[in-house]
């Protein structure tokens, strides 16, 4: 089962094929409403409330999820998915840069120095 020239060609994926080990011992669920809580709160990671999984393992799915650049595609898919509940094109059109934020683009050494202190 799941061998031959269908599993070959990349079809007839079998339900047992995958990398082995331990099955997951939480729900993904379980672990993404725990990385919202923790960002939602501004709590540090050993913070996290006992009726969330133990903080290690959540920072280790959140770690292995960023590595593998799916904390990404998490943040957008649920941006098309609120924008299409808006009426909105999937992907944004266009963005808005604060005067603050190209303030921040200049280099700190072009800023003029002044230090005001009792001279000796």
């Amino acid at each position: 089962m799941g061998r031959g020239p269908a599993a070959a060609a990349g079809g007839g994926l079998d339900a047992r094929a995958g990398r082995g080990g331990r099955p997951e011992g939480y729900c993904h669920r379980a672990v993404l409403d725990a990385i919202r809580y923790l960002v939602d709160n501004g709590i540090k990671w050993r913070a996290m409330p006992a009726d969330f999984p133990p903080w290690d393992r959540i920072y280790a799915f959140f770690r292995r999820w960023r590595d593998n650049a799916l904390v990404k595609e998490f943040h957008d898919r649920l941006r098309a998915r609120v924008r299409e509940e808006l009426g909105r094109n999937a992907q944004p059109s266009a963005g808005v840069i604060d005067s603050q934020f190209v303030k921040a683009d200049v280099p700190h050494h072009c800023y003029r120095h002044y230090e005001a202190g009792p001279r000796l």
